[in-house]
């Protein structure tokens, strides 16, 4: 019978009387064999503290995996708009994967990130807020910056951008002149 634990697999091997651990984005990685399934997850707990990682679990029985970053990694990178279904205290961001229609947006689970931002609680309610409209990355505020707000949601997403416009550019000072051109 196989074990999820914060996004591994950990899988009974009969023959030999131990347990493999990988992970299920890298199948052919094997993590380690270990002796019993405490031991096993003592291992993914160590893994986890040096590869830097948080895990949650969105209560459907998937686990995803985010790398604890400083700043946003790239401009490609957006909020994940998943409401409050994240780890209190971070903000998760994602790459999307490519979609068969332009309207589906999918998410690259292998490039899951997370900011800790446990002492700036309302900035982190203000982009998980701004997130579902929109305004989920240095891109779109610049986008909703120059529009004309012709209805409601046009309105919205320009005040959002108005109030994160620092909190983007500081989250993404490691891209920023890239973006403005320089």
């Amino acid at each position: 019978m196989d074990i999820r634990y914060k996004g591994y697999i950990i899988e009974e091997n009969k023959n030999r009387g131990d347990y493999r651990v990988y992970d299920p984005l890298s199948p052919s990685q094997i993590i380690a064999y270990e002796g019993s399934v405490e031991s096993a997850k003592k291992g993914i707990d160590e893994q986890c503290t040096a590869k830097n990682e948080i895990s949650f679990d969105n209560g459907y029985g998937e686990t995803y995996r985010f790398t604890v970053v400083d700043k946003i990694p790239s401009s490609q990178y957006r909020v994940w708009n998943i409401g409050d279904n994240m780890i209190d205290g971070y903000l998760p961001l994602c790459l999307r994967a490519p979609s068969e229609h332009e309207w589906q947006e999918q998410v690259a689970l292998e490039s899951l990130a997370a900011i800790d931002m446990k002492d700036r609680p309302d900035v982190l309610k203000d982009l998980r807020k701004a997130a579902g409209i929109g305004i989920d990355n240095l891109e779109s505020v610049y986008k909703a910056l120059g529009i004309v707000a012709t209805n409601q949601i046009a309105r919205e997403q320009k005040e959002w951008a108005q109030v994160l416009l620092p909190v983007y550019e500081e989250l993404s000072s490691g891209f920023i002149g890239y973006l403005r051109g320089r």
